[in-house]
């Protein structure tokens, strides 16, 4: 038997149900249907909140985009709250509400991705969200909707 939330992740997985047991299906099991069974195992204990750790960077490009689809609906229908850590920042903005980055152990901007993406707190975030050219200055005089 197969909890709620396990059945929903092997739905959308196409995990085998063998996978959430003890782990064996009768051979060494692909990395990405490891990362499935793990998450599957990680959502039949009916979590408020998943903290995740680089939950996709070991996996090739295919797998790791099937597994992203996947987990993708998985937290967007069972609404739960998901912490996870990722270098990826196409990851981080197909799956984030909310982002955080951080800069030597303290969080130096929280906001959407989208405001994260384009308005950078400083020249460290903008580095890291890719921007190549900082300008510095000084806005002297803006017009009546905002334009410089």
């Amino acid at each position: 038997m197969v909890c709620g939330r396990c059945h929903i992740y092997v739905e959308y997985g196409r995990i085998d149900r063998r996978a959430l047991g003890d782990g064996h299906l009768g051979g060494e099991r692909l990395s990405g249907e490891a990362q499935r069974a793990s998450l599957a195992r990680a959502l039949a204990t009916n979590p408020e909140i998943l903290f995740l750790d680089e939950p996709f960077s070991a996996l090739d490009p295919p797998t790791r985009e099937a597994l992203l689809d996947d987990f993708e609906h998985v937290i967007r229908d069972t609404g739960i709250a998901v912490v996870m850590s990722s270098h990826d920042q196409a990851e981080a903005l197909r799956l984030a509400d909310t982002m955080a980055v951080m800069r030597q152990g303290r969080v130096v901007q929280t906001g959407a991705p989208e405001e994260i993406m384009n308005f950078p707190a400083d020249e460290f975030v903008a580095g890291f969200v890719g921007m190549g050219t900082v300008v510095k200055g000084c806005v002297l005089m803006a017009g009546h909707d905002n334009t410089v």
